[in-house]
């Protein structure tokens, strides 16, 4: 066992809840390290579960300790902490302060990078939730390995490349969003028209970058693409890099069947970047980035689409549109108070609204014209309120929730202006007991729901009438408080499943007489969304 009185001597500076201040304790000491081993052995073997502060005010230091074992550690101070071994340890890492350089493997739980902080390396980390900065250290061209990359949307990752390579990302998954930043070492060379640079690759990766910063300005322009497996930066030839200075449409490379379109929203701009997909464009993406520059209110027209006559719709080829990234700025692009520069959807389209962040005012209408018939709106899990009112499918079509929307005034009377019928249901991917645990639509106003609902969780206090057979998921004891009716020959099943109080006496609610049921059950499986066709990817 280690000696009790050279950890006595030690405790001031280092133990499980107190600051272990590297400035007072040189790491690149030989003996210093080996008493650090020595204290953290000892620390390890008597505590089950410690957490220790490691500040490095200033400068850097390296940390060569042995940690194991079920403890954590907290990096504070503006300094850089250097991990210059694998680290077994098994606790949460908190970088809270400055940076944490790893440039071995971690075997933490999970670390998680404070906004302000940063990490850096070309080590292993199992689990990443950064709302900082990640860059990749080493040579041009190194790669940083993490198996769960979940970055918050304030957050940024850092990549360097040269004409022929790039720094690079492993992940196993990885939900990207906020800054991409990338630094072009040219030496006088540019990369060359098409070339790709494979920045996130090895895994599952959804989402996107929601704004990029070229961050020594040089003088290359890229677009973005990426499947299911990997994020790649593609040079654009002939289109020199200009800071953002207005809103501007880029029309991406089509990849396989899929094209994917970047809106950067600024100073007042057009859309005559957009191109109409040909016939291989299945699945069309558009993306809005910010591109940091103050946003103003449009001048130009946003139906200033390539080519002429009329706005055009987009090609019944296109299966899927997806609405993505962050639309903050969105409803500053207008001109008349009227028109927005999406192209209209043709019919029977698919609409996937997956936004890291919604515009911050309503927008009167997304796209240039109304929805065509048969269209399906899908606001996808994870995606922020889009403001449904201003995209109701009016000719008819479904709407499918799986994130929570809080429609505006004037919904229930749009609901009731449809020509045909437009059944609203939950999102196959969320379960009865994610629906149950938050409302998934959110009332302004007493609503009536003319065609069926299915699955759909319901908050406000408002009353709220079913004219067709539904089913609603555990209301909030407030939105059942305020009524619920349900028209003739239809049926109002209700899961209540969640341990809220007891549902008031709606039977009052009923026709007398009549032919209309509510039904309140605590069988989940008596519940069933009905089968989307297609189905959702």
């Amino acid at each position: 066992m280690p000696n009790k009185n050279l950890f006595a001597h030690f405790a001031p500076i280092i133990r499980g809840s107190v600051i272990a201040n590297l400035k007072k304790l040189s790491l690149q000491s030989v003996v210093c390290k080996m008493i650090m081993v020595l204290v953290c052995a000892w620390l390890c073997h008597n505590v089950s579960a410690s957490t220790f502060n490691i500040d490095v005010p200033v400068g850097s230091a390296e940390f060569s300790g042995d940690l194991t074992g079920n403890v954590s550690v907290n990096k504070i101070g503006a300094g850089t902490l250097v991990y210059t071994e694998d680290e077994p340890y098994t606790g949460v890492t908190n970088v809270l302060e400055g940076t944490l350089e790893n440039n071995g493997s971690m075997q933490s739980s999970a670390l998680n990078v404070a906004p302000g902080a940063s990490y850096t390396g070309t080590g292993e980390v199992l689990v990443l939730n950064s709302d900082g900065d990640i860059a990749i250290g080493g040579a041009v061209g190194s790669s940083l390995t993490v198996h769960d990359y979940s970055p918050s949307s304030s957050s940024s990752l850092s990549i360097r490349l040269t004409p022929f390579i790039s720094d690079y990302l492993t992940v196993d998954t990885a939900a990207l969003t906020g800054a991409l930043k990338v630094y072009v070492d040219t030496d006088g060379d540019y990369p060359t028209t098409g070339t790709i640079y494979r920045i996130v690759r090895g895994g599952l990766t959804t989402g996107f970058f929601t704004s990029f910063v070229n961050v020594n300005e040089a003088d290359v322009a890229f677009d973005f693409e990426y499947d299911g497996d990997e994020y790649c930066l593609v040079v654009l030839g002939g289109v020199p890099y200009v800071r953002p200075t207005r809103t501007s449409y880029s029309s991406g490379l089509l990849l396989g069947d899929c094209r994917r379109d970047t809106i950067e929203t600024g100073s007042a701009g057009g859309f005559a970047g957009f191109a109409v997909p040909d016939s291989a464009c299945k699945e069309l993406h558009i993306s809005f980035m910010r591109s940091g520059t103050a946003a103003v209110a449009n001048s130009i027209l946003t139906n200033s689409y390539t080519g002429s006559g009329a706005v055009p719709y987009l090609p019944t080829t296109v299966d899927d549109l997806w609405i993505e990234g962050d639309a903050t700025d969105f409803d500053t692009l207008v001109s008349g108070g009227a028109q927005y520069g999406l192209p209209t959807p043709g019919v029977r389209t698919t609409i996937h609204f997956l936004l890291s962040a919604a515009p911050t005012t309503s927008p009167l209408t997304w796209f240039q014209s109304a929805l065509p018939a048969g269209c399906r709106l899908v606001i996808e899990p994870g995606s922020a309120d889009p403001f449904i009112n201003t995209v109701l499918p009016l000719a008819g079509g479904h709407i499918i929730i799986g994130a929570p929307v809080a429609p505006e005034a004037g919904f229930s009377a749009l609901l009731a202006g449809m020509t045909s019928s437009c059944p609203i249901q939950r999102h196959p991917k969320v379960a009865v007991g994610d629906a149950a645990s938050q409302a998934l639509i959110t009332l302004a106003e007493a609503t009536r729901f003319p065609y069926a609902i299915n699955g759909i969780s319901l908050t406000g206090d408002y009353a709220t009438t079913f004219a067709a057979t539904s089913d609603i998921v555990d209301p909030t004891a407030d939105s059942a408080s305020a009524g619920f009716t349900v028209d003739e020959h239809s049926v109002l099943t209700i899961l209540h499943s969640r341990g809220h109080t007891e549902l008031p006496a709606i039977s009052s609610y009923l026709v007398p007489g009549g032919t209309s049921n509510i039904v309140v059950t605590m069988d989940a499986s008596t519940v069933k969304l009905p089968k989307l066709s297609p189905p959702l990817d």
